[in-house]
This record gives C-alpha cells, structure tokens and sequence, in this order.
C-alpha cells in the first residue's frame, strides 16, 4: 500500500510503476492477486505467496510414495480391524426373540447363581 501525499495525488503512474518494480523484484517468492488501484490518498496492490505450506508438504509427500503407500497400508490394516470388532460385538448381541429374558423389578434375578442359593 502507497499512500500519496500532497502533489503526488496528481500522479497515480508513478505509484502504479513503484508497485510494479516491487512485484517484479518480489516475483521469486510472490505473485499479484490484485493489480495495482487507487483509493483516495492509498494505492493498493495485493501479493501473496506462491505456495503454502501445505502445498509445499504435499509435493513432498509425492516425491516419497513409499512412505504415502506404508501409511495407506497402515491405514488399511487398522480400517479392517475396527471392522473385525465391530463385526465380533455385534456377533455376541443376540436380537433373535427366543435368546431374550423378561424384564424383572428384582434383584435378585441379575445376581449370579452362586449367589443365590446362599
């Protein structure tokens, strides 16, 4: 951002030709989003990186698919035995009407045999 005092209102191109030069000079690490415009006494130009973070890791987690395709493996080995589980507890839950008991208020009905016969 610029902001123009005085007569330098009257000559926006020079504003518009500093912008340019510091593009040019920042053009390794940056490029214009936005080209250069004018605001009452500010010129605004709007730079920004020319890649993130994130981008940057991906590109390197491209350039090392074993470690992509261990991770994959991984990932797969761990989705296959939440699935084993899941299938196992559902396997031990009984929802045939037969396997059910009544419903009783005592409590002596939940305590185990051994105990009951005390």
């Amino acid at each position: 951002m610029i902001q123009f005092r005085g007569r330098e209102q009257q000559r926006p191109q020079m504003g518009v030709r500093l912008l340019d030069r510091f593009s040019q000079d920042v053009a390794d690490l940056g490029q214009v989003e936005s080209s250069p415009r004018q605001d009452g006494r500010h010129m605004v130009m709007v730079v920004g990186p020319l890649r993130t973070k994130a981008q940057q890791a991906k590109q390197q987690d491209s350039d090392a698919p074993s470690d992509n395709e261990d991770n994959k493996a991984q990932a797969r080995a761990k989705k296959e035995g939440r699935a084993r589980k899941t299938q196992e507890r559902q396997e031990k839950v009984s929802t045939d009407p037969k396997d059910a008991k009544s419903l009783s208020n005592s409590m002596a009905d939940y305590l185990p045999d051994e105990l009951k016969n005390l």
